[in-house]
């Protein structure tokens, strides 16, 4: 059985992990493991390689938090054996591997990765996709797709903080129907975060009392505001210092159904998925990891 299988997306990161290649092979040879490359050459590719990739220790998603959500989908769809989770951060946002204390840079993911610890970590589910992450409606879905048509010479945090910018000015608050085991109302939003770790967009603390091993998902809700009151709070989110604002909610669920407008993008991992709304549950300790203990 293989060590590592290693799935890169090339595109991952602008082209950062196209870059890094020659770097984890570098690497590869110095810890001696028996390995296998294997690249994704569109959107959806990276599940169907987690699926039928041969047998190993660890599944090394090398790209961003969607490449690693498509790595996870094929790892949950796999028979038989189901190898531990690793990630190389070389994508745009890596905010996984920020939460999971593997780090941002790829030295510092090969230490975690060379002492093999593994820790049983909560994923969740909506429909028939897992995530892990962060799952969002609203303000935050449409950045989103922002970042995915690209900023010319900008990435990461930079980019995440154009595109608010940029999309601010034509937002408007949308109604959102939220129902949980402990909350059930209607209301208008700038946004609906569900999260499962802390931080989205580049090191965004939107949820700085996420877990990824409490068995439960953040929820925050961020209220109607005007859109100067927005842009003076929005800076308070890279330090999760937002969640004092009258007008951000917060609670913890284990299951919990979003909807709104059925043109209101939704968000998973950083990727957009079907609009109008989603409806996701905590699946707990789920999945093995290789990270630092918790």
């Amino acid at each position: 059985m293989l060590d590592a299988v290693i799935i890169l997306n090339p595109s991952a990161g602008r082209g950062r992990a196209q870059r890094a290649i020659s770097e984890i092979q570098t690497w590869i040879k110095q810890v001696g493991w028996n390995t296998q490359f294997m690249f994704t050459e569109r959107s959806g590719h990276a599940t169907q390689l987690a699926t039928t990739a041969p047998d190993c220790d660890v599944l090394i998603a090398a790209g961003g938090d969607g490449t690693l959500r498509e790595v996870l989908n094929g790892a949950m769809r796999r028979k038989g054996n189901l190898p531990a989770l690793g990630v190389l951060p070389v994508g745009t946002g890596n905010d996984f591997a920020r939460c999971a204390g593997i780090g941002l840079n790829l030295p510092s993911a090969f230490n975690v990765l060379a002492e093999r610890h593994t820790e049983k970590i909560d994923i969740a589910i909506a429909g028939d996709k897992f995530w892990i992450n962060v799952a969002g409606m609203g303000f935050d879905a449409v950045v989103a797709n922002r970042i995915n048509q690209g900023f010319r010479f900008t990435t990461g945090t930079a980019a995440y903080i154009l595109a608010v910018i940029s999309e601010l000015r034509r937002f408007e608050p949308i109604r959102l129907k939220i129902k949980t085991e402990e909350e059930s109302l209607e209301t208008l939003a700038v946004l609906c975060a569900v999260a499962n770790c802390q931080s989205y967009g580049g090191g965004m603390r939107i949820a700085p009392n996420a877990n990824i091993n409490d068995g439960k998902l953040e929820v925050v809700l961020v209220g109607e505001m005007s859109k100067s009151e927005f842009l003076r709070q929005f800076p308070k989110v890279f330090k999760g210092a937002h969640l004092g604002h009258p007008k951000v909610q917060t609670w913890q669920t284990e299951s919990i159904e979003v909807i709104g407008p059925n043109d209101t993008p939704v968000l998973m991992d950083g990727e957009l998925t079907a609009p109008g709304g989603f409806r996701t549950r905590v699946l707990p300790k789920a999945i093995s990891f290789v990270m630092p203990p918790l």
